[in-house]
């Protein structure tokens, strides 16, 4: 098993305060061909907080390894195996997975709808927002379900899918100033109900949690 990379202290445990002390949260980056463990790696030691280690879907459903707080990974539409498939069952495997997509494939990003993992889709993801998407994603909100209504359902689906929001009023045959009327209600429900969901990657774990994702 690789050694993981970041700052020292004991891996395996999910981020906590205790007492100000931050523990580490141990991620492990499904490795493929285009480089994400290395560009991680690369900003490991800015993130003291987090250790990196480069591992394979097998590895892990076998669980030949320390099970990780975190499973981190980039799915790829010219992937040589399936990465949606891995993600899916990793998740039915019991694994806090992170799916990172930068890929502008719409049906890539909806094949990842239904996997059950916490999704970061985009071209322009960092190294940086990723780690903030590791930490988010090492907690969920436990506050009380919004009632969000069918149409304010289809809309946060769709938008977190990494649809625009005239792609998303396309898809639902609204306007696109209704679209992003129904996508305040449901931040603000969200706020509500106590578990406040400013940006996309929150709104797409409020819909892995609360829409069957």
């Amino acid at each position: 098993m690789a050694r993981p990379l970041g700052g020292a202290g004991r891996v395996g445990s999910r981020a906590r305060r205790q007492g100000g002390v931050i523990g580490m949260i141990d991620v492990a980056v499904v490795r493929d061909d285009v480089g994400l463990f290395e560009e991680m790696r690369a900003y490991a030691a800015q993130a003291p907080d987090v250790a990196i280690r480069e591992t394979s879907a097998d590895r892990l459903l076998a669980a030949t390894e320390q099970r990780p707080d975190v499973v981190l990974v980039e799915v790829t539409a010219h992937a040589d195996a399936d990465p949606v498939a891995d993600v899916r069952t990793l998740c039915q495997a019991g694994h806090r997975v992170l799916a990172l997509s930068r890929s502008a494939d719409p049906y890539l990003s909806a094949a990842l709808l239904g996997t059950g993992a916490c999704l970061l889709l985009g071209a322009n993801q960092s190294p940086a927002g990723i780690v903030a998407a590791i930490r988010a994603s090492g907690t969920r909100s436990s506050g009380a379900r919004p009632q969000l209504s069918q149409r304010e359902k289809s809309v946060l689906i769709a938008y977190t899918s990494g649809m625009t929001l005239d792609a998303v009023a396309q898809r639902v045959g609204i306007r696109p100033s209704t679209a992003k009327t129904y996508l305040e209600r449901v931040k603000a429900k969200y706020r509500e109900a106590g578990r406040a969901a400013y940006t996309k990657l929150e709104l797409a774990q409020r819909a892995e949690e609360d829409c069957g994702r």
